[in-house]
């Protein structure tokens, strides 16, 4: 994961903490420079599945590290799948996984610029 990825993900977590409201899910996290596109491709295929998959989610963590983890095991039954997009802000984009994938049916380039995002995401916010 790229540092601006860690930096965003790390606050985006603090925000969907306090701030989200939709229910159970899992959350890809995706960044780019400010003023570059984010590129599909660095959505893959696993990630999809697994955010198309949330009604079956079960998940090991990983005890390796020296961090400690919240919990051996998470199982979520009946949740959503979501991309969030980050232009190097504190504005971001959050696409429902398969509204997404309707949008890339007819989409006409291989990334997206913060300006259709902002036109086309499922749910905006921006990090307190």
């Amino acid at each position: 994961m790229q540092k601006r990825e860690q930096k965003f993900t790390t606050e985006f977590i603090k925000w969907a903490k306090n701030k989200w409201r939709y229910g159970s899910c899992l959350f890809e996290v995706k960044s780019a420079k400010p003023g570059e596109p984010i590129s599909f491709s660095q959505i893959a295929d696993h990630q999809i599945a697994n955010l198309q998959n949330v009604k079956n989610f079960v998940y090991k963590i990983s005890d390796i590290g020296r961090v400690q983890t919240p919990t051996d095991v998470v199982c979520i039954m009946d949740g959503n799948g979501y991309l969030v997009f980050n232009y190097g802000s504190k504005d971001f984009y959050v696409f429902e996984i398969n509204e997404f994938l309707r949008i890339l049916e007819t989409y006409p380039r291989k990334s997206m610029h913060e300006e259709d995002a902002s036109l086309m995401a499922t749910y905006s916010g921006t990090l307190a």
